[in-house]
Parts: C-alpha cells; sequence; structure tokens
C-alpha cells in the first residue's frame, strides 16, 4: 500500500500554514461549545448579525464593513449567529496563518515561512486578536495578503497588470 501523498508539493506548506491554526482554532470553538470565545463576539457580533435570518431583513449595500458583510452572508445559509461567529473565526484564523506564510515567503524560504507564519499565529498579542477582535482579524490578514501581492509584483515572481488596468 502507498503513502498518500499531497496532490501539490508546491503548495503543501500553505495547506499547512492554513490548516493547523484551522484545527487549533476549530478544537477551541468546539470545546466551548454553546459559548463564543471572546467578549466582543457576544457583546456585538452575535447581536449585530442576530435579526438578521432573511434576505428581506437587510440590505448588504447598507452594512458598514467588510466582515459585517461576510458573517451576515454567512448568517443567511447558517441561520444560526453562534454558529456563524463561530465558523467565521475558525476560518479568520486560517486565512491569517495563510497570509502570513505568504508574505514570509517573500523573505524566507518556504520552510522558515511555514515556522514563522505559525509562531507568529500563536503568539500572545496575535492571539488577543483572534479571541474577539474578528474584523482587526479580516483587515489584518488582507493587509498581510497585500503586501505579499505588492512584494511578489516588485520581485517580478507574480505578474498582475489587470490589477493596474482600467477597462475603459
Amino acid at each position: 500500500m502507498k503513502p498518500l501523498k499531497f496532490p501539490l508539493p508546491k503548495y503543501r506548506k500553505a495547506f499547512y500554514a492554513f490548516i493547523i491554526p484551522f484545527l487549533l482554532r476549530a478544537i477551541i470553538e468546539i470545546y466551548s461549545a454553546p459559548y463564543t470565545v471572546g467578549y466582543d463576539t457576544v457583546a456585538e457580533y452575535v447581536p449585530t448579525i442576530g435579526g438578521f435570518t432573511s434576505i428581506f431583513n437587510y440590505v448588504i449595500f447598507e452594512i458598514s464593513s467588510l466582515y459585517n458583510g461576510i458573517a451576515m452572508s454567512l448568517q443567511f445559509v447558517l441561520q444560526n449567529p453562534i454558529l456563524t461567529v463561530k465558523v467565521l473565526a475558525i476560518l479568520l484564523v486560517g486565512f491569517l496563518g495563510l497570509t502570513l506564510y505568504l508574505w514570509g515567503t517573500t523573505f524566507l524560504s518556504r520552510k522558515n515561512a511555514l515556522f514563522f507564519s505559525l509562531i507568529a499565529s500563536f503568539y500572545f498579542s496575535t492571539l488577543r486578536i483572534t479571541w474577539d477582535l474578528h474584523r482587526n482579524l479580516l483587515g489584518l490578514s488582507l493587509m498581510f495578503a497585500t503586501i505579499y501581492v505588492i512584494e511578489s509584483i516588485h520581485n517580478n515572481k507574480l505578474r498582475l497588470p489587470f490589477l493596474f488596468s482600467w477597462p475603459f
């Protein structure tokens, strides 16, 4: 019997950078089963998205932030505000690990970038943000993704001319 191989070896470390923080946060969220982790999750996120169970109850374009738009879209599917916040927290921590890895590859080897992303994901100040500041976590992840894209374009590793062109 042959051992299982990862289908795309080039992206194996990126997958690990996403899945390890994802699974650890999932374990924490499962352990705290009926409740959410953090203060802002209970005080702001759950009440904000709790009343939006129908597509007719809200308009996404009137929402104040990207996080609320994503949360309310997921709430429309899941129909449970606590489950929505838990799923979003798990996905955001995985996304942070992935973007930290991608940004780390611009100045480190892939192996060292994986260690960097795991250490940075579980550093105490980063953990403080991941517990309940989900909007800040999304912004931080998008910042690292943007820095990675800019660095990759600058180093000619990534060519995305369509990002800077207008359709007219």
